[in-house]
């Protein structure tokens, strides 16, 4: 049993390291990952699109389905089970001198202890993040400035704060009305991907 504890350790000992030094910060270590925010979107400048407020599955009474976390599906769980599986092992064969089957039983334990909490930290983060991501909720009466003058059904390009982020827009006119650079207007909807803007005097009128 030594040597399984060894071999724990020394792999899920390395891939935690490698995790915790950034080498899979872009590599999904987990399979709960978390959805970020475009700064420029609706095909302005970078071409990508904005996210649409987020869906969900509901079920016959029209009520959202659950969501079921399975921590198993996640490689962070393996990763951090084999790892204190192994350093577990090894320090209580080599220290405190115990024997089997007491010294598996009690590895496996704290294996699967740390790795459901491990895993269900990330889980949560990303949870969390993904909440927080700009949908077109948080764009809906939001004041703009407008870059590229709108002409009617011709889209522009405007630019608002939301969240903390600037964020660029292809536009709009609200009833095809025409809007000039540098005016300031409300987003009151949107039409695919593009804003529908209405200047903020019209629109409060």
């Amino acid at each position: 049993m030594l040597a399984l504890y060894l071999v724990a350790a020394i792999v899920g000992g390395g891939l935690v390291l490698f995790s915790a030094l950034g080498g899979l910060a872009h590599g999904g270590m987990d399979t709960d990952g978390g959805v970020g925010a475009d700064h420029d979107v609706g095909g302005a400048d970078s071409g990508t699109e904005l996210a649409p407020a987020a869906e969900h599955d509901a079920g016959s009474d029209g009520a959202p389905a659950a969501e079921f976390w399975i921590p198993f599906t996640s490689l962070r769980f393996w990763t951090y089970l084999a790892a204190v599986f192994g350093v577990t092992g090894l320090a209580l064969t080599l220290f405190a001198k115990t024997g089997e089957p007491f010294t598996l039983m009690v590895s496996i334990l704290t294996g699967l202890v740390m790795g459901l909490a491990a895993s269900g930290i990330v889980h949560w983060l990303a949870k969390n993040e993904s909440q927080s991501a700009i949908t077109e909720q948080d764009f809906l009466g939001a004041e703009a400035r407008v870059l590229v003058p709108v002409r009617g059904s011709l889209p522009g390009k405007v630019r608002l704060q939301v969240k903390g982020s600037t964020v660029d827009l292809v536009a709009v006119a609200e009833n095809d009305r025409e809007i000039e650079a540098g005016e300031e207007v409300l987003v009151v909807g949107f039409e695919g991907n593009n804003a529908r803007v209405a200047r903020k005097e019209d629109y409060l009128r």
